[in-house]
């Protein structure tokens, strides 16, 4: 990615020839997590993550599969965003393109915070944009991210019986002329499922310095959404029946 969209000098037999280098597209760089997060009345979990990659984001999975398991752990918690787990494990899938792993975790406690039987949890486990990105007063430079990308993430919550959804966060829908992102959120009553679901892309990796505020308010606002929470509510009989026994 660091040759891409340059301009290349070549010396030919007729002088020299400024030739640009083959510029890649968001659909070149792919990036998609699938998480089923399964809730249990004492509110630890069991999560099971599918992730498939393509281009740069290929070359990030292989290398963390071949990782040492601390290694792995550090990469899942503080790239991915994930809840620190209590176990896990990562394993290569077969895929016909791209290359694909599964997580497997266990968390003890899943909610962020709870207040009497209402259960505030996190709208997605893994964080689709988790760092800010630097500030823009009197920037004079072009930005670059490493490259144009899509990512894509699905988390689907299968609450215990004792649960029920009190409040969703509000769908977001946020542009700018670099990038675009757009967040759902839905309760599948007959299955007992919430869904959210959202989608970032960046078009292009190179930020003129002038357009560079407007693109820092944009992910700023992707984070602000991404901290968004699901609210659960316990149902009193329950929390009653489980502190009698």
């Amino acid at each position: 990615n660091f040759t891409e969209n340059r301009y290349a000098l070549l010396i030919t037999d007729y002088g020299g020839a400024l030739v640009p280098t083959p510029r890649s597209l968001p659909s070149s760089n792919t990036f998609a997590t699938t998480t089923i997060v399964t809730i249990s009345d004492d509110l630890s979990a069991l999560t099971e993550t599918f992730f498939s990659a393509k281009g740069e984001y290929k070359q990030m999975i292989d290398d963390v599969l071949k990782e040492k398991r601390d290694d792995q752990k550090k990469f899942i918690v503080g790239y991915f965003g994930f809840k620190q787990p209590d176990d896990f494990s990562l394993s290569r899938e077969v895929s016909p393109v791209g290359s694909s792993a599964k997580l497997k975790m266990s968390v003890a406690k899943l909610p962020e915070f709870s207040a009497g039987n209402k259960l505030f949890i996190g709208s997605r486990l893994y964080k689709i944009w988790p760092r800010a990105l630097p500030k823009s007063d009197n920037r004079k430079l072009d930005f670059y991210f490493p490259n144009p990308f899509e990512k894509n993430d699905t988390t689907i919550y299968k609450l215990s019986a004792s649960m029920k959804p009190d409040v969703l966060p509000t769908e977001k829908e946020l542009k700018c002329g670099y990038a675009s992102y757009r967040s759902k959120y839905w309760y599948n009553e007959k299955e007992k499922l919430i869904y959210s679901v959202s989608k970032l892309i960046l078009k292009q990796y190179k930020i003129p310095a002038s357009d560079y505020a407007g693109v820092k308010t944009f992910f700023d606002n992707v984070m602000q959404d991404d901290s968004q929470k699901i609210v659960v509510r316990k149902t009193e009989a329950t929390t009653t029946e489980k502190k009698a026994f």
